[in-house]
């Protein structure tokens, strides 16, 4: 069955359409919402899914916003610290060196094992010794001022600048390319706002890395890839609670897609062209390129089957 211009439906709500076999062959399905629709045996081949045109622009706008700001933190922070080692303030330097030390092992964790273990196993413990060096430093100078306190302020506000900006970095993946070099710009404005210069070099390399492994679905990043399939699914394709059994998927570019709760016995995934950021109901399953299909095929084709409808 095929509907006169069904392929001109960008951005338009078909929730709770009867579209048992439509033909959808190469339609543009961004923005889409197809909730409960009954898509039993539709041909989708080729079509593309995605973030309808607001909701890239937004997301892209909210994105530059915090690389932007992490920019100017990243590099205010840095040159705070080089400042303070270089002082003459024996109490100063000391703080300003451990501060450097901890950003240095947690960009380092964050990048070889993920933010999770960085959170749970580096910055818990190393956080605890600029504690303990501000209640030293308090004892012999009898002041805050300047002492490790300070600097741990400092790696609270820079460790929360990295994450938001993380997962910009991978929300800006989902949108795409043009996301991707506005978010870059962005950064560079904000880090010319104070002349941390090495620092603003590590946190990018860092978080690009770890940006990367979020909008992966890596495991050492569990949280912020949730995060980035929940963002990225808004204002996105919904097929959400939809009956798409023995739907046909040959070739389909499938985007930012949210198919929570929907009905997918018989569909054959690895015929697809991409599966890229989209929301199941128990795997968060978004390689964006075919050779990684293949690990979290597996884990998806499981979950079906210990889950029938």
């Amino acid at each position: 069955m095929s509907h006169p211009g069904i392929r001109e439906i960008q951005g338009r709500s078909l929730r709770g359409a009867d579209l048992n076999g439509v033909d959808l062959h190469r339609a543009d399905l961004r923005g889409v919402d197809l909730s409960d629709a009954d898509l039993r045996g539709a041909d989708l081949r080729e079509v593309r899914t995605g973030l309808g045109k607001g909701a890239a622009v937004a997301m892209t706008v909210a994105a530059m916003a915090i690389a932007a700001g992490g920019g100017f933190v990243a590099s205010w922070v840095g040159e705070t610290v080089r400042r303070a080692i270089q002082s003459r303030d024996p109490a100063r330097e000391t703080a300003g060196v451990l501060l450097a030390v901890e950003i240095l092992v947690c960009l380092a964790a964050m990048m070889w094992r993920g933010t999770r273990f960085t959170v749970e196993r580096v910055m818990a413990p190393t956080g605890m010794v600029l504690v303990v060096t501000s209640l030293g430093l308090l004892v012999l100078r009898g002041s805050f001022r300047g002492s490790g306190l300070t600097m741990l302020t400092l790696l609270v506000l820079f460790s929360v600048m990295v994450a938001a900006d993380v997962l910009a970095r991978a929300i800006a993946s989902a949108v795409g390319p043009v996301s991707t070099v506005a978010l870059l710009a962005a950064w560079i404005l904000g880090a010319r706002g104070a002349s941390g210069n090495i620092a603003v070099v590590l946190v990018a390399i860092a978080t690009f890395v770890a940006g990367r492994r979020a909008a992966g679905g890596s495991e050492g990043s569990p949280r912020l890839s949730a995060w980035v399939r929940r963002l990225a699914t808004l204002g996105g394709t919904s097929f959400r609670s939809a009956d798409l059994r023995d739907a046909k998927l040959g070739g389909a570019r499938l985007r930012c897609s949210d198919l929570r709760g929907a009905r997918l016995d018989g569909v054959d995934w690895l015929v697809a062209q991409e599966i890229d950021f989209c929301h199941f109901d128990a795997v968060a399953c978004a390689p964006p390129r075919k050779k990684k299909i293949s690990r979290a095929w597996p884990r998806l084709r499981a979950m079906f089957s210990r889950h029938p409808h």
